[in-house]
């Protein structure tokens, strides 16, 4: 993947609590489903060249990677698809914490219909620039 931006995802509240790619629970979840790897051995700081070169393999074609306890690394095509898949990453991360939150056993939906919801998604990956012009209005610069 030919990458414009590399987003680091930290939010305490979100992948740096589970640890792992979202379960498909519903459309959010499902979003990510075969889009997202899991890089366990992820260690620290990336202070050597061979650090980067083995998360850029953990990564591969894929436009997230949740790296242990420590957060994400979200790519896009684009800063917007970027910015886009960091918002919805976060917003599946919030739907997982508050369905586990009630201590029910997760409903997960099928691998075929995860699919088919997260390959649904790709049709609307046009509106990224235009949510990310949205939330770029929203901030209030000094």
């Amino acid at each position: 993947m030919d990458v414009a931006e590399d987003s680091r995802l930290r939010d305490p509240e979100g992948v740096k609590v589970l640890s792992e790619v979202p379960a498909p629970i519903d459309t959010t979840p499902a979003r990510f489903y075969g889009r997202t790897s899991n890089d366990l051995d992820f260690g620290a700081i990336a202070s050597a060249g061979e650090d980067g070169e083995r998360r850029s393999g953990s990564l591969g074609e894929k436009e997230m990677s949740v790296m242990g306890d420590h957060g994400g690394t979200i790519v896009g095509r684009t800063v917007a698809q970027a910015v886009e898949n960091l918002y919805f990453f976060d917003k599946a991360m919030q739907t997982l914490i508050l369905a586990r939150s009630t201590g029910a056993a997760l409903a997960v939906l099928s691998d075929a219909v995860a699919q088919n919801t997260g390959d649904g998604w790709l049709a609307y990956r046009g509106m990224a620039d235009g949510h990310f012009h949205f939330l770029k209005s929203q901030v209030t610069l000094p």
